[in-house]
């Protein structure tokens, strides 16, 4: 009698025994695992980021501004280490004070995230106020290393004569994994 009779015949389900059920559902997951495992975007994780993937310098830290009325003010490049952090802090100018925005230029796999804004829009009043020519407003970016190799990030903050307060700004900047959605696009 082969065993798939022995089974049948055992009778109702809970005398029979689960071990066909428990081999069935074991080989559909390793089928699942080497179909998953082999689908662009799926594969193993060294093919996640494009590491020589920069994400470009838009401009935008002034968006919104009349020309001539923001400057930009740039930091120098700095490098974040495998795994690593570095906050990066930029002041405006005793001539243009007031904080508008921020961008950068950074690698794929850096994220940045700003960890102090624009004091007119804080909710302390008397750090607000205290903004001027005599105390310009500073940013502060935390940097993030995502990956297993060194990163580059330089950041722009824009800095205007007068308060604003039309531009919504911006508190992260990280790219999308290129790898791992197939980007194909500019590979410096």
């Amino acid at each position: 009698m082969s065993a798939m009779a022995k089974w049948q015949a055992a009778g109702s389900v809970a005398g029979r025994s689960r071990c066909p059920a428990v081999g069935l559902a074991v080989l559909a997951g390793i089928a699942a695992a080497f179909i998953l495992g082999t689908l662009p975007g799926t594969a193993d994780a060294k093919n996640l980021y494009r590491t020589n993937r920069m994400l470009e310098y838009g401009g935008h830290e002034c968006i919104g501004q009349k020309p001539g009325a923001c400057v930009t003010v740039r930091s120098s490049w700095m490098t974040v280490e495998v795994g690593g952090s570095r906050r990066l802090e930029l002041s405006c100018t005793p001539s243009f004070p007031y904080l508008v925005g921020w961008d950068s230029k950074q690698h794929e796999h850096m994220r940045l995230v700003a960890v102090s804004g624009r004091p007119d829009l804080a909710d302390d009043a008397a750090a607000a106020a205290a903004v001027g020519p005599s105390s310009p407003a500073r940013l502060g970016v935390v940097a993030l290393n995502n990956w297993n190799v060194r990163g580059w990030v330089k950041l722009f903050i824009g800095c205007s004569k007068t308060k604003w307060q039309d531009t919504p700004f911006m508190t992260s900047r990280e790219g999308v994994p290129g790898k791992h959605v197939g980007y194909r696009g500019d590979q410096r």
